[in-house]
């Protein structure tokens, strides 16, 4: 097998997510969700309300409008209430504009890699004893105040000024809208900006 490569592939993958600012992206995503027709125009307003006050409160208690976050976007089921997302579009995955519910397959996929058995075939000790879902909710929140809320676009210019990346940027997800990263980017300065 031929190992060498002339021109050996090197630099960065990015990938979607919160690779942009919230108020670049979740915050802003009412407007994609009502041009698609996910939300009508009293839910467009309500959502737009709902993220300037997330944005406000992000401000002085990251955590706490991160909370605010989960309850609005993300379908966590916080004391068994569906979140304002899916009150208002009907959704009860915010993963795709192209499903309301999460595909079969991809919860057969969740359902395994949370399996002992996978688990213990990646070398988990006690595989049994660990669980992802068990404590997603608290590592939301304990990443929130240093993550959520905390801008790298100085970072991500610098990475962009130093590496080649590639950015895969193509996703249908209506919390995520690829339109909002692109303007985004465009906004962003490095030695590859004119091209891009």
């Amino acid at each position: 097998m031929k190992t060498d490569c002339a021109n050996r592939p090197h630099g960065v993958m990015l990938f979607a997510g919160f690779l942009i600012p919230l108020e670049a992206s979740i915050l802003k995503s009412q407007e994609f969700m009502y041009q698609l027709s996910m939300l009508d125009d009293k839910g467009r307003q309500q959502l737009e309300e709902r993220f300037k006050i997330i944005q406000g409160a992000a401000k002085s208690n990251a955590t706490a409008a991160a909370l605010m976050l989960a309850v609005t976007v993300f379908n966590f089921r916080i004391g068994g209430k569906r979140s304002l997302f899916a009150n208002l579009t009907g959704y009860d995955d915010q993963g795709s504009v192209l499903h309301t519910t999460k595909p079969a397959e991809i919860m057969k996929y969740e359902e395994y890699v949370n399996s002992t058995e996978f688990k213990r075939k990646l070398g988990i000790p006690m595989p049994q004893m660990v669980s992802l879902e068990q404590y997603r909710l608290p590592i939301q929140f304990a990443l929130a105040p240093g993550d959520y809320f905390t801008s790298i676009t100085d970072i991500f210019e610098e990475v962009l000024e130093s590496e080649r990346v590639l950015i895969v940027n193509r996703q249908m997800d209506n919390i995520f809208p690829a339109v909002l990263f692109d303007e985004y980017f465009n906004n962003m300065t490095w030695n590859g900006s004119e091209e891009f």
